[in-house]
């Protein structure tokens, strides 16, 4: 059974509001001015992605929902300097970041090695890391400030099967792509120049590895450069959304994967 996370601390009369003043780490501000963001309302943000989280099957322990939202309330902090996100409503942020980087995670086999192309704030990949800590997973983000966030993130939750890499995939020269390693599983959120981007990201794959596509339906029969081929696609719509998606799996090519 599903651990139920029970929020004692958390009140619905809890301010609505938090301030956080920059820390000297964060942008090099030390003017002790106090940034004024939103609060996450923690209440809202854990009971609805607990919620919704059971709901879907998945067994995850209580400390996952507590260190996303500590995940939330960095990125909020952060949002301010830097452009991690547009979804700073707790309830829409639970469901639009935080379950849908969940989609994939019945199809991550125990103790997978997983690269997450594209990871902006941390999406799928950090919460995929939280989510399962027999993952060994990297984040490849081309840009410098999100890097930046995801390393104090990492910092700030001591998680330690998740490490930023800053880069982008077809840049990666041969001595960056024998340091990462092979991994058997990469998940993508961004959108890509699809036959030279699948090239570069089927040499990071291992033998019988998948390339898993975070895409809404209409990619979802599209056809695919040759040699890769559909292993499987599960269609899905977030609470309260109306456009569908879809997690598209594509086959390893043998002439890639070695």
């Amino acid at each position: 059974m599903p651990v139920r996370v029970t929020l004692k601390r958390f009140t619905k009369e809890s301010p609505s509001r938090f301030y956080f003043p920059f820390g000297p780490d964060f942008d090099n501000n030390r003017s002790g001015r106090t940034a004024r963001v939103e609060s996450p309302m923690p209440h809202i943000f854990c009971e609805t992605l607990e919620k919704l989280a059971r709901e879907a099957g998945l067994h995850l322990d209580s400390t996952f929902f507590e260190r996303c939202l500590t995940h939330f309330s960095e990125l909020l902090r952060w949002n301010k300097a830097i452009s991690l996100s547009t979804e700073t409503d707790p309830q829409s942020a639970a469901i639009r970041l935080y379950l849908d980087s969940l989609i994939p995670l019945p199809q991550l086999p125990e103790n997978a090695r997983v690269l997450d192309i594209g990871t902006g704030g941390g999406f799928p990949g950090v919460v995929l890391a939280l989510a399962r800590p027999d993952l060994q997973v990297a984040g490849l983000e081309s840009n410098g400030k999100k890097i930046h966030f995801l390393r104090h993130i990492t910092r700030t939750l001591a998680l330690a099967n998740f490490l930023p890499i800053h880069g982008r995939l077809e840049e990666l020269d041969e001595n960056a792509k024998e340091s990462l390693g092979k991994f058997s599983r990469i998940i993508t959120r961004a959108t890509f120049s699809r036959e030279e981007w699948m090239t570069h990201a089927g040499r990071l794959l291992t033998p019988g590895g998948r390339l898993l596509l975070m895409r809404t339906t209409a990619d979802a029969n599209r056809a695919w450069p040759a040699p890769w081929s559909v292993a499987e696609t599960r269609e899905y719509r977030l609470p309260g959304q109306q456009q569908r998606f879809a997690l598209i799996s594509l086959q390893s090519p043998g002439d890639c994967a070695t």
